[in-house]
């Protein structure tokens, strides 16, 4: 049984160590970074710059969803644990990304798939997964292998016509 919770990102929450951990797995990841695919390469690094993801400091979901609502129509949902399928693949079909606002998660979430969400094909085939998903709820555990690998079969698949949205 999955525990997480919808909640909000209490940004003061997060002590002095809490943002030195960030940046040191921020400096962890980009020295030791190379995902093999040049594609991928550059909206990972275009999506950190475009939403200001910076070594610093712990994204703050409030200041992100304004750069990432335009670009990409998602925006962030704190939350707490693992959701329920249900309720997860809900918020995706409805454009919302939940991040889990701990360490290390919040970390993973934002390097693993939101600094993708500025690629709009990307997000579109995050969304038709949920969408399927929620039509066939007996094979959630399917739709969820499928979702957690679509970042690089996306990627692979639509590599030549995949779109990075593009900032005025």
């Amino acid at each position: 049984m999955k525990t997480g919770e919808l909640t909000i990102q209490n940004y003061k929450s997060y002590s002095k160590e809490d943002q030195k951990t960030w940046s040191s797995m921020y400096e962890s990841t980009l020295s030791n970074f190379s995902l093999g695919n040049e594609k991928l390469n550059k909206d990972f690094s275009e999506g950190l710059g475009v939403l200001k993801i910076k070594k610093g400091e712990i994204p703050n979901f409030e200041n992100l969803n304004k750069l990432l609502k335009p670009i990409a129509g998602f925006e962030i949902i704190a939350v707490t644990g693992e959701l329920e399928d249900n309720i997860f693949f809900q918020l995706i079909r409805n454009r919302k990304f939940p991040v889990n606002v701990t360490l290390p998660h919040i970390f993973n979430d934002m390097f693993g798939k939101v600094v993708l969400l500025i690629n709009r094909f990307y997000g579109d085939e995050l969304v038709a997964i949920a969408v399927n998903a929620t039509a066939n709820p007996s094979m959630y555990g399917e739709y969820r292998m499928q979702f957690n690998n679509t970042l690089l079969d996306s990627i692979k698949i639509n590599e030549t016509n995949a779109t990075t949205a593009k900032v005025d």
